[in-house]
Order: C-alpha cells, then structure tokens, then sequence
C-alpha cells in the first residue's frame, strides 16, 4: 500500500518531524511533475536530511517497474531538483577518511558544493587547487543514503512474482 504524500506529512508530524503547510504543498505539486519529467513510474518522497545551513529533501523514483528505486533527486528549496551523483571507491575512501563516512556523527552543512578532501599529515594547507583526492558534500549525500537505504530496507512478501516468461514482475497487491 502506497501512501500519499500528505498521510505521510501528517504521519511525520505525529512523530515530532515538522514540514511546513508550504513545504507539503510544494512536494505534493512536484512529485507528479517529477514522474512525468523523468519517467518514472514510481515516483515518492524519500525524506529530509537536516543540514547546519540548510536541509536536504529527497525523492526517489525508478523508470522500470521491476527496479524499485532507481534514482535519487535531492532539493534544498523544494522547486529544483536534481539527481544525486553516483558515489565511486574513490570517493568513499576520501570521505571516510576525511571523517565524514556513513557512520560520522558529523552533520552535512547544507552547502552541496562544498569540497571534503583526504588529511595529509603533516602537511599545511596552503594550495587549495593542489590535486588530489576529494569528495563532494552530495557524494557524502547520496553515500549516506544508499547506507541509509541497505540497511532499513524490507521486501514485503509476494511483492514479487516470476511471470511465466521467467520474468519478474512487481506485484499488484491490492
């Protein structure tokens, strides 16, 4: 059973978790745009990742049915959005090297540009261009996700069924 935005809004507002009533409206208005923009068949609000500066919302759809979620698009005023970068080995060593791994107790700041680099003991900071590994604060993001993801993610029995082509499909449970 899908829920619809605004029952998961006032659900989140039983637990203590605040969206204002122009923040509903905006996501409410954006999710159908967003499927139809991208074409996504399934298209739903992920949550809201609070940062120092300013909060991450986030949304996940996919374009197959047979793959639940696919993409992940963040926003940080509700009205553009755009799709989390894809995290390679190389990054997710700089950012947990650099503190700020999937288990940092170290909030994001809000700032999507800025720039997690690895420490070099010993060594100043005096070259900022100097080249080297770095992470991005959305790579930290959509790394935090993912985690966030594999490890509370459920599959609900008979969601899936092997179609007698040998194909599996997603259940329509009703």
């Amino acid at each position: 059973m899908e829920l619809d935005f605004l029952t998961y809004a006032q659900r989140l507002q039983g637990l203590g978790i605040p969206i204002s009533p122009e923040q509903k409206a905006i996501i409410e208005l954006a999710l159908p745009v967003i499927c139809n923009d991208r074409k996504f068949s399934r298209c739903q609000f992920w949550g809201r990742i609070r940062g120092v500066t300013a909060d991450y919302w986030l949304i996940q759809g996919s374009g197959d049915k047979e793959k639940l979620y696919e993409h992940t698009l963040y926003s940080q005023d509700c009205v553009e959005w755009a799709e989390l970068p894809s995290v390679d080995d190389e990054a997710k060593a700089v950012l947990t090297s650099a503190g700020v791994g999937p288990d940092s107790q170290i909030p994001f700041t809000g700032d999507a540009a800025l720039v997690h680099r690895t420490p070099k003991a010993g060594e100043e900071e005096e070259d900022e261009e100097e080249a080297g590994p770095k992470a991005t604060e959305l790579q930290r993001l959509a790394m935090q996700v993912a985690h966030i993801d594999s490890r509370t993610q459920i599959l609900p029995r008979d969601a899936y069924y092997l179609a007698a082509r040998r194909k599996v499909s997603l259940s329509v449970i009703q």
